[in-house]
């Protein structure tokens, strides 16, 4: 999913829309959310990620579960061109060092990353992180106008951790779908789909 050979097939569309099999699309919203000055949504990331399940008055830290996402192709495509670094010089010697200290990977990484390989544009060959990660926190540290969306919209677009916590911040209003329905607090979530017709077998 960082890969310009993947988003190069898509040239005659504008946005691609990730919806795992995991995902639920409750809303008929798509066109709106493609006219949006958006070039990555996602579900919000709550302090303590995954763990967060546990602690229901965790806040809202950042945006961009890939699980049901939407991307603009043109934005991905240009930061996939991008000479700019991913793998910034500071992260070498880091990396070196855990490399001397046994880790290959953080070696082969520091040793590769030196040259081309640290630059956005060979990224898919080096970086070892989610996909989401890259596009959310990556991208737009290291390349001026990628344009995450802003945690109020990440509510309105996709619920994944913490649902009730999430209904809570939007005062009821469903978003346009959800992903990992069944993972986080299905009992709350199936009541929710079942009140808006969805029928469970």
């Amino acid at each position: 999913m960082i890969s310009m050979e993947f988003y190069k097939l898509l040239n005659n569309y504008t946005h691609l829309l990730i919806h795992e099999p995991d995902a639920i699309v409750v809303r008929d919203e798509l066109d709106s959310w493609c006219v949006q000055e958006i070039d990555f949504i996602g579900a919000p990331w709550f302090e303590g990620l995954t763990r967060a399940k546990y602690k229901y008055d965790a806040y809202p830290i950042g945006v961009g579960n890939f699980g049901l996402s939407l991307i603009r192709l043109a934005a991905a495509q240009d930061v996939l061109k991008s000479t700019n670094r991913w793998y910034t010089f500071h992260k070498i010697p880091r990396d070196f060092l855990k490399g001397v200290l046994g880790s290959r990977s953080a070696l082969r990484r520091s040793l590769l990353g030196l040259g081309v390989g640290g630059e956005l544009r060979n990224a898919c060959h080096f970086y070892g992180g989610n996909c989401d990660i890259f596009w959310c926190c990556t991208v737009p540290e290291n390349f001026k106008g990628f344009r995450v969306a802003s945690i109020e919209q990440a509510l309105k677009f996709s619920w994944e951790v913490l649902p009730r916590r999430c209904a809570e911040l939007t005062n009821g209003a469903l978003p346009f779908g959800f992903h990992a329905w069944a993972k986080y607090d299905r009992a709350f979530l199936t009541s929710l789909l079942e009140s808006i017709g969805v029928e469970f077998n």
